[in-house]
């Protein structure tokens, strides 16, 4: 992440059981079942828009769940799985802080846990919807009680005068930077060379225009529920 660049910040408070949810015998594509028995898991959805040229996206926030539970960012696992011990010692009735080997931990009840992804996971973020997933055992035949807050984070690189869109007065700044292949990048002009190979040209022009929103069409993305 650069110095000088100015990340757009999504913010969402959840409210427990506000998100829909399925048990496990609707298998949910892409994600590995919940529990040590594939059986009995609460799955709880919910969705998030980035736009065309994101860089640098991150997420982190903060879940209390009513049991053992795991979180995915689009189909991939971003906190340790749930282990025989794990269960055992739930229903032992004692609470260990179970980490992965990245320090993130398994969410688990009574406790408030933090999620997040790893430097290395920016590629887990996609242009468009986006979908995190909370899987949580069951209490018995009733839904397992979820709540949380998250924050999104990314870089929208062409938006130069930081106003939220990418528009004509952003490409009157590119243009006014302009100076073609292989001609080194001037003094002031460095956030313009989209593709970061030293010179602002025809290829940085091309990824501008796949950024282009239009005046005022806010490039932040939108909680879809």
């Amino acid at each position: 992440m650069g110095t000088g660049v100015d990340f757009m910040t999504l913010s969402y408070d959840v409210d427990p059981l506000a998100q829909p949810y399925v048990n496990a015998t609707t298998w949910l594509a892409d994600v590995d079942e919940v529990t040590v028995t594939n059986c009995h898991s609460a799955w709880y959805r919910w969705t998030f828009d980035l736009p065309a040229c994101f860089r640098d996206a991150s997420l982190s926030g903060r879940v209390n769940a009513d049991h053992l539970g795991v979180v995915y960012l689009n189909g991939q696992r971003i906190s340790p799985q749930i282990r025989q011990a794990d269960v055992d010692a739930v229903m032992a009735g004692r609470f260990e802080d179970h980490r992965g080997n990245d320090g993130r931990p398994l969410l688990s009840a009574p406790t408030t846990d933090s999620f997040w992804t790893l430097p290395n996971e920016s590629s887990h973020f996609r242009p468009g919807a986006n979908e995190l997933v909370f899987g949580v055992l069951l209490v018995g035949e009733s839904p397992a009680g979820l709540e949380f807050t998250g924050e999104v984070r990314f870089e929208l690189p062409a938006d130069w005068d930081r106003d939220g869109d990418v528009d004509r007065d952003d490409f009157e700044l590119f243009v006014d930077c302009a100076s073609g292949p292989a001609v080194p990048v001037v003094a002031g002009c460095e956030r313009k060379d989209l593709d970061g190979d030293g010179d602002v040209d025809q290829d940085d022009f091309g990824f501008f225009q796949r950024c282009y929103s239009g005046a005022g069409k806010a490039a932040d993305p939108r909680n879809r529920g």
